[in-house]
């Protein structure tokens, strides 16, 4: 098992959690009108750290060693997925904060490079987003 992650599967985790914000960016806007301004700003706020995220992870990721990649790696594409499909779902202002809290989260945890970490924000993505 390569114990590396290549460009190939940071760009590829970048996209997922991309493809996210642009959900939660498309849910923000077609609920403008029914958000509070406090809702609509924490929404606002959760896409661009999903998105700084995902650069900063494309970044800093690129030739690092996790331990576990290919679970790992398993895990944080369940949990994208997952977060999709709650995306497409949500009618609860709430839960989208929720969810997009936690893609926040698992966009942080895969920068630490930490395997653990991963692990349990991407568990946490997928317990939210059922």
């Amino acid at each position: 098992m390569n114990d590396t992650i290549t460009l190939d599967d940071a760009s590829s985790i970048a996209d997922q959690l991309v493809e996210l914000a642009e959900q939660i960016s498309d849910f923000r806007f077609k609920n403008f009108s029914t958000l509070s301004t406090e809702d609509s700003a924490n929404l606002r706020l959760l896409v661009s750290s999903i998105r700084r995220n995902t650069s900063d992870m494309t970044a800093l990721i690129v030739g690092k060693k996790i331990e576990n990649l290919q679970k790992s790696l398993e895990v944080v594409a369940k949990a994208t997925n997952e977060a999709e499909k709650a995306i497409t779902k949500i009618e609860e202002i709430k839960k989208a904060i929720d969810v997009a809290t936690a893609i926040v989260r698992l966009g942080a945890a895969v920068i630490t490079l930490n395997p653990t970490a991963i692990l349990e924000a991407a568990n946490n993505l997928i317990i939210v987003s059922k």
